[in-house]
């Protein structure tokens, strides 16, 4: 498939526990855990699914690397 980039994330990018609104991230003490499904960002009110705040981080990231 012509005409497509990979790009592999480091591993320890945050993209669960970063706001993809305002780039806030949250403290060790109020992490995500695995069964929580909604991130909510303590610095700017941004709720989101915790799957599309992720997917949302990764496409900053690519972006900014590109």
């Amino acid at each position: 498939m012509g005409g497509q980039t990979h790009l592999k994330a480091d591993r320890l990018f945050a993209s669960t526990q970063t706001c993809s609104r305002c780039g806030a991230r949250k403290e060790s003490g109020e992490k995500l855990t695995l069964s929580e499904r909604t991130f909510r960002c303590a610095t700017c009110g941004h709720v989101a699914d915790r799957d599309d705040n992720a997917s949302q981080n990764l496409r900053h990231y690519m972006v900014a690397a590109c």
